[in-house]
């Protein structure tokens, strides 16, 4: 009886921490989501001589010479933007300090800081930034990552054989690509790092086709060959595609992440869809990692060898049949990965070379109180949102982590 209650309560960890989790992360993703409605200067709703107006839709400011007596008016909870500047509390105002506030606003609940920005709108409106770059970093890490680790755990090293003059044709590629994609148009990306971010997507896609262009050309030079060859050259040796991408992996997770993106970040204009790349280009290796693995495990089973057998191509095995079955450990990669990524935006805001100054990050708030200890709010607030769904997001990990432990009966 004791031994069949504990293992009863040993079931319920993960239930507990995957509840706290979804409970935490959905609040957090509501509050994100719906950022513009719970804090803004603009009315939601207004209703004048019985038309419906929604200011919150328009660019312009609202004009509130046209409000009177008989106006409905719907605002939101908060008065304020992340970007609001209020000088009449400005001069780090405590949540419970008297405020000069106007009787269209709501008072400053969480404080200000040195300009007058409110407190709460940018916990608010952080919460918004740390979504975007927590979810889309991941996405760039999942495709690199889901890539590198398919292509190392599937052919591994004993499925593809070239021969002497397939490996003459592969060794310069690397070279090649980087030689033709990037070393010839360093000047261009000098220049439109320092422009806008559109002459960087132009220099990027410039880039990326002479590179396809040195990858098809490459390919096509090794299905000529083989054509050619077929009758008298045959290959001899194995790829050892899993030996190149674990040493190239490795040699990755051996650079000091923090300092590679900080970086990365002081050659380019602080914006956030920077971060979100530089993020997610520095954090696939854990996610190409656990998917190397698993296709290790998974291409030696039955149903996988069948669909060789069917003459099913590869393409189809890996995306239809083996991924499909080694995601659960790829979603704890991606728990812990997107809690990472929050921390490492928090960090490139407090030290001032992440997003733009002119938005209010949970970072840039932290950085903000270095200036005036005293204002314990800017310490406590963000700091705790930082605390809190971080901690949910590992212990969403934890959860995953240990329901995948008892489903293998570990």
């Amino acid at each position: 009886m004791k031994k069949k209650l504990f293992i009863n309560v040993k079931r319920l960890v993960p239930n507990a921490h995957l509840s706290f989790s979804t409970l935490v992360l959905t609040l957090f993703s509501i509050v994100a989501l719906l950022a513009p409605l719970i804090s803004n200067n603009k009315p939601l709703l207004v209703v004048i001589d019985g038309k419906l107006e929604f200011p919150l839709l328009e660019d312009e400011k609202f004009d509130e010479k046209k409000i009177d007596k008989s106006t409905i008016i719907l605002n939101p909870p908060f008065s304020y933007t992340n970007i609001d500047i209020d000088l009449d509390n400005a001069n780090y105002v405590s949540p419970f300090s008297e405020q000069n506030i106007l009787h269209t606003k709501s008072r400053h609940w969480l404080g200000t800081d040195l300009i007058g920005h409110d407190v709460l709108a940018g916990i608010i409106y952080g919460a918004r930034i740390a979504l975007v770059v927590g979810f889309f970093s991941m996405l760039v890490s999942l495709i690199i990552g889901l890539l590198l680790g398919s292509i190392a755990g599937y052919w591994a090293d004993d499925r593809i054989k070239i021969n002497l003059l397939e490996i003459i044709i592969v060794i310069p590629l690397p070279f090649l690509i980087f030689f033709y994609g990037f070393y010839i148009h360093k000047y261009d990306w000098i220049n439109a790092l320092a422009q806008s971010n559109l002459s960087v997507l132009i220099t990027a896609s410039r880039s990326f086709l002479y590179s396809f262009t040195v990858f098809i050309a490459t390919v096509f030079l090794l299905f000529l060959e083989r054509k050619i060859t077929k009758a008298f050259l045959k290959p001899r040796w194995f790829l050892p595609l899993d030996f190149l991408i674990n040493r190239g992996i490795e040699i990755f997770e051996s650079l000091p992440t923090m300092f590679l993106i900080i970086a990365l970040m002081a050659v380019v204009k602080p914006s956030l869809y920077y971060v979100v790349l530089i993020i997610g280009l520095t954090s696939w290796p854990p996610i190409a990692r656990y998917t190397r693995n698993e296709l290790l495990r998974i291409r030696k089973l039955e149903y996988i060898e069948a669909a060789h057998a069917l003459g099913f191509g590869n393409a189809r095995i890996i995306f239809k049949h083996a991924l499909p079955n080694a995601i659960n450990p790829i979603l704890i990669a991606l728990a812990f990965g997107v809690a990472s990524a929050i921390i490492a935006e928090s960090t490139l805001s407090f030290l001032g070379i992440g997003i733009s100054t002119d938005q209010v990050t949970w970072g840039s708030m932290l950085a903000s109180a270095r200036q005036s200890p005293e204002a314990w709010w800017l310490i406590v607030f963000p700091g705790f949102m930082i605390f809190i769904v971080v901690l949910a997001l590992n212990k969403l990990g934890d959860g995953l982590v240990k329901r995948m432990d008892n489903r293998i009966g570990v």
